[in-house]
């Protein structure tokens, strides 16, 4: 920082002082000389000042999302995470756009605080809801680095269903799962998804419940698997090119594959999930493992042409892969 600041930020510091003292009433005072400690790195002087704004006046808003950067510079996620919390609760009450944006410094804050306490999924709706307020300000300007290598350490089905939950959502289910797993059973086992009235019309929520319970009501059911495998490709045509929804996207054909393997772990002779398999590693840019199943639903069926010509594509754009 040029000494020019520097020295106008000790000026600020003993001039905020002095109406501090005249007037200790003032939560702005507090405030701004808690900014002057906080351009000085001076973190626990600036949380004190923060805190006594806040003190002064229980709704200064900038007070707590500023004293949750200060402490989140401190690694005190916890508390970090409850003073950016406490700003969002406030500012999420105003309407006018240019309050909305300020939401993006503590969506941004606070899904890094969950990130390093291992709130996964938390923090993916935080980080979600900051590519949003960019989405719907005036000029999309995103200047938000965020470290998106923390979703390996969230288990594809738990990313899943909070997608169902909190995204993908139409119609919330409210009868007895238990009193219709004919219900869920029968569903489970159409012969063609497209088919499918709830896949059709893209209620995933619905569509999931009934292969879970199919697949709890019998787990060697392996349609119920290849069907959810299919649910999950489906979700993860999302259409949208935000860092967000790549990495969801991502996540999505994770655990359509591992849908698809558990499958083909139940009868090693299902072409269709090695093919469905196949083009998720393809699109996934795993060309030897697309190879591998493309040449293992040939040998179950010869004749499928377009597996023919898909195997063929591959090999004449990556030669390396012919044996």
């Amino acid at each position: 920082m040029p000494n020019k600041y520097l020295e106008q930020y000790e000026k600020d510091i003993d001039d905020l002082t002095k109406v501090i003292q005249l007037n200790p009433d003032s939560a702005e005072a507090y405030y701004n000389r808690g900014e002057a400690h906080f351009h000085f790195e001076q973190y626990d002087k600036a949380i004190d000042d923060y805190t006594k704004a806040i003190e002064l006046n229980p709704y200064y808003a900038e007070a707590y999302i500023h004293r949750g950067i200060a402490y989140y510079e401190l690694a005190d996620y916890e508390a970090a995470h409850s003073d950016f919390s406490t700003y969002i609760d406030y500012i999420e009450q105003e309407s006018e756009r240019g309050w909305k944006l300020k939401l993006a410094d503590a969506y941004y804050y606070r899904g890094n605080c969950r990130k390093e306490l291992g709130y996964y999924v938390q923090a993916l709706k935080d980080f979600y809801k900051l590519e949003c307020v960019y989405e719907a300000s005036s000029d999309g300007t995103y200047e938000y680095p965020i470290d998106w290598g923390y979703l390996e350490e969230l288990d594809a089905d738990v990313l899943v269903k909070y997608l169902l939950e909190d995204i993908f959502s139409n119609d919330p289910y409210t009868d007895d799962p238990s009193s219709r797993i004919p219900e869920y059973k029968e569903f489970a086992q159409v012969d063609n998804y497209r088919d499918n009235h709830e896949l059709a019309q893209h209620n995933y929520e619905l569509a999931q419940r009934y292969f879970e319970k199919a697949i709890e009501f019998n787990q060697k059911d392996k349609l119920a698997y290849f069907y959810r495998g299919v649910l999950h490709e489906q979700m993860a045509i999302i259409n949208d090119p935000t860092n967000y929804a790549k990495e969801i996207e991502k996540r999505l054909k994770e655990a359509a594959i591992n849908s698809y393997t558990q499958a083909i772990q139940l009868d090693s002779q299902y072409a269709d999930a090695y093919e469905h398999r196949a083009t998720i590693y393809l699109q996934s840019g795993d060309y030897t493992k697309a190879l591998e199943d493309y040449n293992k639903v040939l040998e179950l069926d010869p004749d499928n042409q377009d597996v023919i010509n898909y195997r063929s594509n591959l090999l004449k754009e990556h030669p390396e892969l012919k044996p």
